[in-house]
C-alpha cells in the first residue's frame, strides 16, 4: 500500500524512477494474486486426487464382490438343489449387499479412517478366507498366535486380504495351495499370504508390483491392488514384504503395530 502524508504543491511530471516503482508496485500485486489462485488450484487438485484415489479403491472392492458373486451364479445351476449351497449363497450375497453400502457410505463421507476399530485378526482372517473359499485353491488360516489386535477400518484390511489372497488364487494352479498365516514378534502381529504358484521376477517386484495402475492381467485387473495393500499398511503405521521365486510361488508378508485391549483407537 502507499500513504500520501501531504498534498504537494504542484504535481511533478513523473520520471523513470516513478514507473519503475509503479511496475514493482503492480507486479508484487499480481505475484500474490497469481500466488492466491495457484494454491486455490492445488487445493482443488487435491481434492480431486483423494476423491480420485478413493473411487478406485471403492472399484476395486466392488470388482472383488461382483466376481463372488459370478461365481456364485457359475455354480448355481449345479448345485441349486443343494440346501447347503442354497444357504451359503444367501449369507454371501447378504455380506456382499452389506458391504458395498459400506462402500458408498465411505464415498459419501470422504474419509475412510474414520471407520478404526478394534479388529481380532485371526477372526478376520477365517471370515475373509471364508469369503474366498468360493475360488480355488482354497485358503487355509494357520493362526500361531490368537487374542492379536490391530487398530484398522475392518472393511477396507479385510478387503486387502482378501486381494492378495485373490492374487494367489490366480497365480495358483487349482490343485495347489495357499496359506494365510498370524504370528507375532514383539510388538508387531505378522500376517503372510503364501502360495506355490507361478511367484514373480525381483525386477517386477521392485519395478512394477506396486506401481499404480501396472497389471499382469491385462483388461481384467485394474493395477491398484498391491498399491492399495501397501498405502493402507503404511497408514497404519506396518510395513509390507514380499518373497517370491519364480515358479516356486510367493508370500505377501504384512507386519503391522498390534495393540492391546486396554489401548485407545486412533
Amino acid at each position: 500500500g502507499m500513504v500520501m502524508l501531504l498534498r504537494p504543491p504542484k504535481l511533478p511530471s513523473l520520471n523513470w524512477e516513478d514507473y519503475d516503482l509503479l511496475r514493482v508496485g503492480g507486479r508484487q500485486a499480481a505475484a500474490h494474486l497469481a500466488q492466491y489462485n495457484a494454491a486455490l488450484a492445488l487445493s482443488e487438485a487435491k481434492q480431486f486426487e483423494a476423491s480420485s484415489r478413493k473411487s478406485a479403491y471403492v472399484m476395486h472392492d466392488l470388482k472383488n464382490l461382483i466376481a463372488q458373486l459370478s461365481l456364485i451364479v457359475s455354480n448355481a445351476e449345479k448345485h441349486k438343489n443343494n440346501p447347503v449351497f442354497m444357504d451359503d449363497v444367501i449369507q454371501t450375497v447378504d455380506n456382499s449387499v452389506n458391504k458395498m453400502n459400506r462402500l458408498i457410505e465411505k464415498l459419501n463421507d470422504g474419509v475412510g479412517d474414520k471407520s478404526k476399530e478394534r479388529i481380532n485378526l485371526c477372526g478376520l482372517l477365517h471370515d475373509v478366507a471364508q469369503t474366498m473359499s468360493g475360488g480355488l485353491p482354497r485358503p487355509s488360516v494357520d493362526c500361531q498366535a490368537s487374542g492379536l489386535l490391530a487398530n484398522a477400518d475392518p472393511d477396507r484390511f479385510a478387503a486387502i486380504i482378501g486381494h492378495l489372497i485373490r492374487n494367489a488364487q490366480d497365480a495358483t494352479d487349482d490343485t495347489g495351495g495357499i496359506i494365510v498365516r498370524l504370528f507375532k514378534q514383539r510388538d508387531k502381529a505378522i500376517i503372510e499370504v503364501q502360495d506355490d504358484g507361478s511367484g514373480m521376477e525381483k525386477a517386477f517386484i521392485r519395478d512394477e508390483l506396486f506401481k499404480p495402475f501396472s497389471t499382469t492381467k491385462g483388461k481384467q485387473g485394474m493395477g491398484i491392488g498391491a498399491h492399495e495393500v501397501r498405502d493402507l499398511v503404511y497408514k497404519m503405521g506396518g510395513d509390507v514384504e514380499v518373497i517370491s521365486r519364480p515358479n516356486e510361488g510367493t508370500t505377501f508378508r504384512i507386519i503391522i503395530p498390534r495393540i492391546a485391549e486396554s489401548d485407545k483407537i486412533v
